[in-house]
């Protein structure tokens, strides 16, 4: 947290903070000339990386007809910075390492397909009652499927697709959670993204958990005539990990396994072509595992 790169960040954002106020839950009176010496211990960063079995993009399971081999590296670098006990800003950046690019609907894609780099960046804010969580973030995804969704399907220049998102998630309980992604894309791609999901989460002991999700994503608007996937329902799952700390707790393993199901829309894609060249797995078993270091 000392460290000369954690420095610049908190620079930064004082130069953003500077020109602006906050009000809100315990955010009026910020004192912006001792904002280093007072804030800078509310910044939180945590490294992830992993491996998993197959490339999911929003429960989407690609099939080896898009992507070469079974398995894909991912990479996460997530930023938090507490404003105060409500508010929050995040700044969240992904790398995906996936298997060369064969064909895609049929085509060749190997100078189209890429690994997928991601950003996200945006506020948060959490209720009095601790129970409602509220963000919204810009975000931008290159590469994966979604930049092949814009240069197959909309005969982009580029691989890149860029997107607004709300997102609410309410805690019903102590163990169970439930909430929903609505993104709208603006870049590369035209269109909504809805992603509910009801989440349950426990720890049995100081060492062993479970953490539980079950959801589903769906579209409107965003697959044009162009592209092979019709509007609706893509992609169903279920996804459970077992998070273990180690070392103090300032690490944590992460296995996980997923049972995932095309929808309606990526059915629709899949009934287009022969077998060896369907895009998506009508059902798919993606197992893996993460490693999270925080600080």
């Amino acid at each position: 947290m000392k460290s000369n790169t954690t420095f610049l960040i908190c620079i930064a954002l004082v130069a953003f903070l500077s020109s602006s106020s906050f009000a809100g839950e315990k955010c009026q009176g910020v004192n912006h000339q001792s904002f280093l010496k007072k804030y800078c211990k509310n910044l939180s960063i945590s490294k992830q990386s992993g491996y998993a079995s197959s490339y999911v993009y929003r429960g989407l399971v690609a099939s080896r007809a898009i992507f070469d081999g079974n398995t894909v590296v991912p990479s996460f670098l997530d930023l938090k910075y507490e404003l105060c006990e409500s508010n929050s800003l995040f700044l969240d950046l992904g790398f995906t390492a996936i298997g060369s690019a064969r064909k895609a609907f049929g085509l060749d894609v190997k100078d189209k397909a890429h690994n997928e780099f991601s950003v996200d960046l945006g506020w948060q804010h959490t209720s009095l009652s601790k129970k409602l969580t509220t963000s919204f973030y810009w975000g931008m995804d290159h590469g994966g499927l979604p930049g092949l969704y814009a240069k197959l399907g909309e005969n982009k220049p580029h691989s890149l697709v860029q997107e607004f998102s709300l997102a609410f998630n309410y805690a019903l309980s102590d163990r169970w959670n439930v909430g929903i992604i609505n993104s709208y894309s603006f870049y590369g791609m035209t269109g909504w993204w809805f992603e509910p999901y009801i989440n349950y989460h426990q720890k049995f002991n100081e060492w062993i958990g479970i953490n539980a999700t079950m959801g589903m994503s769906a579209t409107a608007g965003y697959f044009g005539s162009y592209q092979a996937n019709a509007n609706g329902a893509q992609a169903w799952f279920i996804k459970t990990e077992f998070p273990i700390p180690l070392h103090y707790k300032t690490w944590e393993l992460s296995p996980f396994v997923s049972f995932n199901w095309a929808g309606s829309g990526a059915m629709k894609a899949n009934e287009l072509f022969p077998i060896q060249d369907r895009p998506y797995k009508n059902f798919a078993v993606v197992a893996g595992v993460y490693l999270t270091y925080t600080f």
